[in-house]
């Protein structure tokens, strides 16, 4: 009974120790007598970010005054009174910094540093990407925005030490710190600068269509084929938050999406399952929900255009990738209302990270971030197919005379040799034009089924092959619309004399000997019924 007793006793206290936890409120450092420290130091000093975009945006939080006692000969420390705001409500997650004092925390941050990029423990990273958040989330007022000039950003501001945050448009960065503080030289303190060379992850995102690596590729109405798309998704610094990756795919009108709730989705190479379900995730409506093995929603998937099938959002839960890589794959085909012809302009005009609607032949994807503070979520990274299809057009005219146009010519179109794989048909008007459309690239064969009245049927199918041709295009329209053959019909006449004069000669004497022998026949059966 007492050991039972000594147990008991053990769970009892060990419940109580962690309902004890459970109650401890987050708690911020004793705060410095600022009397005793000095004088504020407004002496001034540059920090430098360098591998930056252009097109990004820094803003600096004080965290750290120093201070200037003349009577030691020391420089201190203390907390500017909103970073101590910060540690007073426990960061952004009612975290107890009370074991940080301000000696400690330079030590972390002594150093020209920035954290990386991948979430992890260490303190600094922990502490000050807490900051960030919270300075986000509460309208924290920054003490400063950089000047970005090329790929490097630059603050001159009083000496302390400060949290850079990005708000980037292209990439995520690192939470980083910058301090501008004093280093004893021969006796004497003298400001120092600080240099900061920026830890950013990249995102990427490449479609592909008939296969991986190809951006153009031509195909027939009607016919299916495969997309692509090869994403990377950069890793976000400790307590980023509002993190969210969504992928967006929409088509021209001229193509039909798959059902997309058949598609092909892979996480670090691991396969992952489209289930289809109408339900509401994160306030999000989705019509399939993307789940991995043990059933975790990875993300949910989205129609935008539900009777077209022409568009679809994915939106991926950072929290459960097991890795930064998404590959997709889906089917499409060409309906009626895609071009059948090259447009080099849209070729030309196609954009490197604006979002567009898209050409009838035309699929783009959209990868969009929203991880703040670290990254916008307005922006993204575009990448974009052609898929042309091109018109068979062909002149009727009498062999020899191209001005002499023939109508009425029936042709049955064919993709292969053997004339298994019928196309399609089509008739040649009174102007002896034909056109086939929404054709690929390729060889087809034209067999002629009906010849023009009064003129031979061909006897051969005729060969013709698609294909793109740069030197082709029309140099006013800036289109290729596929190949214009010349095809003759020879006229039929009474009696088709060929092979010349000689052979005409031939034909007359053989004729004559041919009658005169009927003649001798006749002549010899006579002579001889008279003789009887």
């Amino acid at each position: 009974m007492k050991k039972l007793g000594k147990i008991i006793g053990v769970l009892v206290f060990t419940m109580l120790f962690c309902l004890s936890i459970d109650i401890v409120q987050a708690a911020a450092p004793p705060r410095l007598d600022e009397a005793n420290l000095g004088t504020l130091d407004t002496e001034q000093a540059t920090i430098t970010v360098t591998n930056v975009h252009k097109d990004d945006a820094f803003f600096a939080f004080k965290i750290l005054d120093v201070y200037k006692n003349k009577s030691t000969n020391e420089i201190n420390y203390r907390y500017t009174d909103k970073f101590y705001a910060f540690l007073e409500a426990g960061g952004n997650n009612a975290k107890d910094y009370s074991y940080l004092a301000e000696e400690e925390y330079f030590k972390l941050t002594s150093g020209d540093i920035t954290s990386g990029s991948t979430q992890t423990s260490s303190t600094l990273d922990v502490l000050v990407s807490d900051y960030a958040a919270y300075a986000i989330k509460n309208n924290t007022e920054f003490d400063g925005k950089m000047i970005v000039n090329g790929n490097t950003a630059s603050l001159t501001t009083d000496t302390g030490a400060y949290l850079i945050i990005s708000m980037s448009n292209f990439r995520i960065y690192a939470v980083m710190v910058g301090n501008l503080n004093y280093k004893e030289e021969n006796g004497e303190w003298v400001k120092q600068n600080a240099t900061i060379v920026a830890k950013v992850s990249e995102a990427s995102i490449q479609l592909s269509v008939k296969e991986r690596g190809t951006i153009v590729s031509s195909f027939s109405i009607g016919e299916e084929y495969d997309y692509f798309i090869e994403a990377v998704v950069p890793p976000t610094p400790t307590n980023s938050i509002n993190k969210k990756y969504s992928l967006m795919i929409s088509a021209g009108n001229g193509i039909t999406l798959d059902d997309m709730n058949n598609m092909t989705i892979s996480n670090g190479g691991v396969n992952l399952n489209v289930v289809v379900e109408n339900d509401t995730f994160e306030g999000t409506e989705y019509d399939a929900k993307i789940i991995d093995d043990d059933e975790n929603i990875i993300g949910v998937l989205s129609h935008l255009n539900k009777d077209k099938l022409s568009a679809v959002s994915i939106l991926f839960i950072p929290e459960k990738m097991i890795s930064s890589n998404i590959s997709i794959t889906f089917k499409a085909k060409l309906n009626e209302k895609a071009l059948s012809c090259w447009d080099s302009t849209v070729m030309n005009s196609w954009p490197s990270n604006k979002y567009l609607e898209p050409d009838p032949n035309d699929l783009f994807a959209v990868l969009s971030l929203n991880t703040f503070p670290y990254g916008g979520g307005l922006s993204g990274w575009v990448t974009r197919t052609h898929v042309p299809a091109y018109k068979l057009q062909f002149n009727k005219h009498v062999l020899g005379d191209p001005t002499k146009k023939l109508g009425g010519a029936v042709f049955e179109i064919y993709r292969d040799a053997s004339l298994t794989k019928k196309v399609g048909s089509v008739t040649t008007d009174e102007d002896g034009f034909a056109e086939f459309s929404g054709l690929g690239e390729g060889k087809y064969y034209l067999k002629e089924v009906t010849a023009p009245t009064g003129y031979s049927l061909l006897k051969r199918p005729t060969e013709i092959e698609i294909k793109y041709d740069e030197s082709l295009i029309d140099s006013e329209t800036g289109e290729y619309c596929g190949p214009v053959v010349d095809i003759a019909n020879q006229k039929i006449s009474a009696l088709p004399i060929t092979g010349g004069m000689g052979t005409i000669l031939y034909t007359l004497i053989g004729i004559l000997l041919i009658g005169s022998a009927g003649v001798g026949i006749i002549y010899y059966k006579n002579k001889n019924r008279n003789l009887v």
